[in-house]
């Protein structure tokens, strides 16, 4: 196991999230990282996973929750059809918050974006 760490993209301050993690060839895997710096209830952050020096390793955007003590979980894809070791300090991708009230997907929202997509943009 390799250790390495989250560059978050935060106000004010560089924070980190260290965790442990190999990658297998062509699997997705579920990484538990601490996260370093100070945590808002009330703030919803998203990891969005892009590693320069391991390009196959991605994750799609996703609402990150921590527990009581700063633990998250991030889901990674090794897209290589070889095993990945991500290095200590290797940035794997940035944590971004978000500002804007989070709309559950429910029917009604989505027949609503629908409809309105096919009354705006006509074929």
């Amino acid at each position: 196991m390799t250790s390495f760490f989250v560059k978050l993209n935060l106000p004010d301050q560089e924070q980190t999230c260290y965790c442990s993690q190999e990658q297998l060839a062509m699997t997705s895997s579920i990484v538990k990282a601490k996260f370093k710096g100070k945590r808002d209830d009330q703030t919803t952050y998203v990891a969005n996973i892009c590693a320069p020096r391991t390009p196959m390793v991605w994750g799609m955007p996703s609402i990150v929750n921590m527990d009581e003590n700063n633990i998250c979980s991030i889901v990674l894809e090794n897209c290589a059809s070889y095993n990945v070791t991500l290095e200590r300090d290797n940035i794997l991708g940035i944590m971004d918050t978000v500002e804007e009230e989070m709309v559950p997907l429910m029917d009604d929202f989505i027949s609503s974006v629908s409809k309105t997509s096919t009354t705006t943009f006509q074929k």
